[in-house]
């Protein structure tokens, strides 16, 4: 999770294990890298399995964006500002995405123009049923999750130019055009070709 509180986000891996089934003698270890967990946790099984450490792994990721406040309680470290790099690790993801818009010469329309493609393709992908294998339903309050709620069908980038930016006052980065807040969670087993034998 990008923000968890508290001693929660080291412990989310182990209650996801215990609540899968996995023995309690399964070991587990929690990365947070933030928008990068998941696939970090897949280049760390890998490595383990490539150095022999391990035959089979379960390399996983989740998100719980929507339970968890986008503020920081936390104090700054006041030097951090003072330096040319560290103060970069404060910036958040939009300020992050106007500067690499910036930095690319990534306009607006541009930007605008593969998000509705993005949701178009989704879209698609969704109503030919290419997802129904790799989605496990869940019931969150009664209600049957068993489909990407992010898409939003019939966007264009017409429709998308008509945001304000979120992030800077002349900014590209919209609501429409970058990723939402969202919940979720993938995994995937990887295996030794020895193991699989």
């Amino acid at each position: 999770t990008v923000l968890p509180p508290g001693a929660v986000g080291a412990t989310q891996a182990r209650i996801a294990c215990l609540l899968a089934g996995l023995p309690k003698e399964v070991p587990v270890r929690t990365v947070n890298r933030q928008c990068a967990s998941g696939l970090q946790s897949i280049a760390d099984i890998g490595n383990q399995i490539a150095t022999g450490a391990i035959d089979v792994g379960i390399a996983g990721g989740m998100e719980t964006m929507s339970q968890y406040p986008m503020t920081f309680d936390g104090v700054m470290n006041d030097a951090a500002f003072e330096h040319p790099m560290a103060k970069g690790c404060y910036m958040t993801m939009g300020q992050t995405s106007e500067e690499v818009a910036a930095r690319y010469g990534i306009d607006r329309l541009k930007q605008d123009t593969f998000a509705a493609q993005s949701h178009s393709k989704a879209d698609t992908a969704l109503r030919e049923g290419l997802f129904l294998e790799e989605i496990t339903p869940v019931c969150v309050d009664g209600v049957k999750i068993n489909k990407d709620e992010g898409v939003r069908p019939g966007t264009t980038a017409e429709k998308l130019a008509k945001l304000k930016p979120s992030f800077q006052e002349d900014g590209t980065t919209t609501a429409g055009n970058s990723s939402q807040v969202s919940d979720g969670a993938a995994a995937v087993l990887l295996a030794s070709r020895a193991a699989c034998k």
